[in-house]
């Protein structure tokens, strides 16, 4: 059987950060119906795109510091 390979880290950076988004959504979900008092879909449960999302910023930002350190050294 073919082993099932990635062919970047950033791929598996995406998928964990979208997997602890979901796992994260039920307690937010929780605490929103606390907070309103009844159930309804909100902002959170946009929470495994924002996860994702800040991966993609990590990443970007990584590239300005590397091109910046790069221009003054």
């Amino acid at each position: 059987m073919r082993k099932f390979r990635f062919k970047n880290r950033t791929s598996i950076s995406y998928i964990l950060a979208f997997v602890l988004g979901l796992l994260i959504l039920p307690i937010a979900v929780k605490v929103a119906f606390v907070e309103r008092g009844y159930h309804a879909a909100g902002g959170e449960l946009l929470l495994p795109i924002l996860f994702a999302l800040l991966v993609a910023l990590k990443s970007e930002i990584k590239e300005v510091v590397d091109e910046v350190k790069g221009a003054w050294m």
